[in-house]
């Protein structure tokens, strides 16, 4: 954050709360002069190797609404982990691209 506070020092940083099933979430809103964004932090479980990166930068710059929030706390309560051996055993295309 202390990046972009240099890069944009009229940013603000408010605090959005969200919730995880049996994980826990950072999150915060950046609020900028034309708009806001979201990035949610969220740990999957206590000990979990990694997390989920959840970012909504909307296409109409505004401030968020309620119905946005509420739409994006689904988003975030939604997200299912299938495991990293979902993601090892997937083929990968050769140079070929077959």
């Amino acid at each position: 954050m202390a990046r972009f506070k240099h890069d944009e020092p009229d940013i603000q940083f408010v605090d959005f709360q969200a919730d995880y099933p049996g994980g826990s979430v950072f999150a915060k809103i950046y609020r900028r002069s034309n708009g806001d964004e979201y990035v949610a932090y969220v740990d999957t479980a206590p000990g979990a190797k990694f997390y989920f990166i959840v970012s909504y930068d909307p296409p109409v710059r505004a401030l968020a609404t309620d119905a946005d929030l509420t739409a994006y706390r689904a988003v975030i309560k939604s997200l299912h982990c299938c495991g990293p051996r979902v993601i090892e055993s997937t083929p990968r295309p050769n140079e070929s691209g077959e």
